[in-house]
């Protein structure tokens, strides 16, 4: 267990094979170790559940917000188009005070491409078109061919479709009812999808919205829009379909990636609003809070071996200090003392071996000179 190196300089050195130092750090570290990495496994697999909980719950609020948003939107643009309609239809279609009134409808509702009553007016903003390189022209052969769409609208029935690759330019067109002269009618009204996108803007999540016959009218990526795609076979919209609910989450996959999906129907002509986030975030975000937690787990246990290092010398100094005084006793040296004095048990461990000092040294008097002349030798 211990061994005493040679030589007189070293003859009271007194070297341990397992010194207590090391025990305490290499026992503290195991503990300490094992520990924190079972409660950091173990938080990592719950902070992952939850993370995903959560992140399935936001995507259906934040769908259902969206889906609140858009319905105000949607009459708010309707009922811009149709005070503008109930103004010129009082004041004369041919007034100088419609034709004001158009240019400053036009100007402060920006987004508003056109506003067309068939056989009865055509508001069409022609800065809007110029701007996009589109000819104004293009609107009314574009509502020469929406035959089938403006009866559905007479019928009572309000209708949302994509003109875009038609007028080749992002644009919404809806169909409502509207009633002159004691006879129903048709509104188409034109506007950009700009300013319902920006709803989309708020989140991280991929959103779009579709109509009754599953055709995109807004996606963040404006060529989806323009090429006239249709979401009929996106596995989101098809779980939805298939449900007969208004609403939905849901998981599922989608070229080999995993989401969270929800999807709303809209009050307004069947509309839908469908978004989705990928369901490996949650996870991933997780990791990354498990591989910082083992850094700060690493950095912990470096600095408690430093602090168990630093205390297990307070006890293991003052120990081979003991231990070659009880060397020296060995010896005949009885008037070596130790100097130890901090009320524990290696203080009063020091006192007990000086008392025995001080006692060997009254029992056996001839052995003190001889002594004091080794140690000044």
């Amino acid at each position: 267990m211990k061994k005493k190196d040679g030589g007189a300089a070293g003859k009271h050195r007194v070297r341990v094979l397992f010194p207590i130092s090391v025990k305490l750090v290499i026992s503290f570290t195991l503990i300490l170790f094992t520990v924190l990495f079972i409660i950091n496994d173990l938080n990592s697999g719950s902070i992952a559940r939850n993370l995903e909980l959560i992140a399935e719950e936001a995507n259906f609020t934040t769908n259902n917000l969206y889906a609140a948003e858009l319905e105000e939107r949607f009459n708010s643009i309707r009922k811009e188009a149709h005070l503008l309609l109930d103004f010129i239809r009082i004041a004369g279609r041919d007034s100088y005070a419609a034709r004001q009134a158009s240019a400053i409808f036009f100007e402060r509702s920006y987004f508003i491409a056109a506003v067309c009553v068939p056989g009865y007016i055509e508001l069409v903003d022609d800065f809007f078109f110029i701007t996009n390189n589109v000819n104004p022209g293009a609107v009314s052969s574009w509502v020469s061919r929406e035959g089938g769409r403006i009866q559905r609208a007479r019928e009572g029935e309000p209708v949302i479709s994509n003109p875009s690759p038609v007028l080749g330019v992002p644009l919404i067109a809806m169909f409502y009812p509207w009633q002159q002269n004691e006879r129903e009618d048709a509104v188409i009204i034109l506007f950009s999808p700009d300013i319902l996108a920006e709803i989309f803007g708020m989140s991280d999540n991929a959103c779009f919205l579709v109509n009754s016959d599953a055709d995109v009218l807004i996606h963040h990526d404006y060529s989806v829009i323009l090429e006239g795609s249709n979401a009929s076979e996106h596995p989101l919209y098809t779980a939805f379909l298939n449900s007969g609910e208004r609403e939905i989450k849901m998981t599922y996959a989608a070229d080999g990636v995993k989401y969270f999906g929800a999807a709303k129907k809209l009050s307004l002509a069947g509309m839908a609003v469908l978004s989705s986030a990928e369901y490996d975030a949650p996870s991933a975000m997780a990791s990354a809070m498990s591989r910082r937690n083992y850094f700060l787990i690493g950095s912990f246990i470096f600095i408690a071996v430093v602090l168990i290092w630093l205390l297990s010398k307070t006890i293991t100094v003052p120990l081979y200090r003991i231990i070659e005084v009880v060397s020296r006793l060995e010896e005949g040296e009885f008037d070596r003392k130790l100097s130890y004095r901090f009320p524990d048990e290696i203080g009063l461990l020091s006192d007990t071996v000086n008392a025995i000092g001080d006692s060997l040294a009254e029992k056996i008097p001839e052995k003190r000179e001889p002594a004091r002349k080794r140690s000044r030798k």
